[in-house]
């Protein structure tokens, strides 16, 4: 079944690979998935960017997958994907407003638990993913994981229910901005202000979701993760993870 999804999330993972979601016309959200996994690479077409962040894409759906919370997966034909369009401007900010929940609370639908982090049980949940608006954004944090020396970024902000979070970023355009930031002269301390600042004096909106339930040392948790970072005015300008990729993550 072919279908156009609008894209919305698009994390960076391990070992090159990523995760995309996005949402149908009909609104239902919408994560591509593939037995082997997606890469970045695949992202690509003849060195071109086809699939990015509010890119319309059509994708070749083969059934519904759904392992509560991860009720949005589809497993797709990989070697099937044709950019349609880019939506701009206000009917970005439209999309995002169309998924918008209040509080992170109301967008899983099931306890939030802590301890370490924030995270929801498996096969608990109505949905894995969804967008807020944050009440304040207290601070963003660039820096190297201790144990992988991977870039990893964090923001700690609040919701409308005055409940603080923070959660570890995998949003892909966002890291490589960063680590451009700091292959161009910024210190990790000075790219997570810049980042900070901007975050507070912008529009902004955050995709938050749910990580896998397979982290050997937590089994059975799915923990929170910011999955997509967009604000308005636009801190990339118009610019996209390709425009950043010449540096390494």
């Amino acid at each position: 079944m072919k279908m156009s999804v609008t894209i919305t999330d698009l994390t960076r993972m391990w070992a090159g690979r990523i995760c995309i979601a996005g949402y149908a016309q009909n609104g239902h959200c919408i994560r591509p998935v593939t037995a082997d996994g997606l890469y970045e690479n695949w992202l690509y077409d003849d060195k071109k960017p086809i699939i990015l962040p509010f890119s319309i894409v059509e994708f070749d759906l083969h059934k519904s997958t759904p392992q509560p919370p991860h009720t949005e997966d589809w497993e797709i034909e990989p070697t099937y994907r044709a950019r349609r369009a880019l939506i701009t401007g206000d009917h970005r900010k439209r999309l995002l407003l169309n998924t918008h929940f209040e509080t992170v609370q109301d967008i899983f639908e099931t306890p939030i638990m802590q301890g370490p982090g924030w995270y929801v049980k498996i096969g608990e949940g109505k949905r894995s993913l969804g967008t807020i608006r944050p009440k304040w954004i207290f601070q963003a944090q660039f820096g190297r994981d201790p144990d992988t020396e991977l870039p990893r970024i964090r923001i700690a902000f609040k919701d409308w229910a005055e409940q603080r979070y923070n959660l570890n970023v995998n949003d892909l355009t966002l890291l490589y901005y960063l680590n451009h930031l700091c292959a161009t002269g910024c210190s990790v301390d000075e790219a997570g202000e810049q980042l900070t600042q901007v975050l507070q004096k912008s529009e902004t909106y955050l995709r938050v979701g749910l990580a896998r339930g397979d982290w050997v040392k937590f089994p059975n948790r799915c923990h929170l993760q910011v999955t997509g970072v967009y604000t308005f005015p636009d801190y990339l300008n118009g610019k996209c993870f390709a425009d950043f990729a010449t540096t390494d993550l």
